[in-house]
């Protein structure tokens, strides 16, 4: 994919980088969403009896995340570009981590697939 970076300056037709930005996150989201969807589809049906598709248990997602969490910590410590997007991440995640618990989480806990 190439992206052509232009100003964000009202000067120069401001916004552009924004929603450049913006569309490459939502149809990224979207494709990943779709992929993965079609993904499931053919291991229940073409894999059907030999794959058998299970939550990862709690504890293992705990000690992911806390991996997870350490390597994206220590990545973001090796550039001041990387510690500002970090912090920026991180502040991002614990604004929009409780809504996301109580919209998405009451969701999916009570509708089935």
């Amino acid at each position: 994919m190439r992206l052509v970076l232009l100003s964000n300056s009202t000067n120069h037709g401001g916004g552009y980088l924004d929603h450049a930005a913006a569309a490459v996150q939502v149809y990224g989201l979207a494709e990943y969403h779709a992929k993965n969807a079609i993904a499931l589809g053919r291991l229940k049906t073409e894999l059907k009896g030999k794959v058998e598709v299970i939550q990862l248990p709690v504890p293992v997602l705990r000690d992911l995340k806390k991996l997870a969490t350490g390597v994206v910590r220590e990545e973001s410590e090796k550039t001041p570009m990387a510690r500002k997007v970090h912090a920026s991440f991180t502040k991002f995640q614990a604004l929009v981590g409780p809504w996301d618990h109580v919209a998405e989480g009451a969701y999916h806990q009570f509708v089935e697939v």
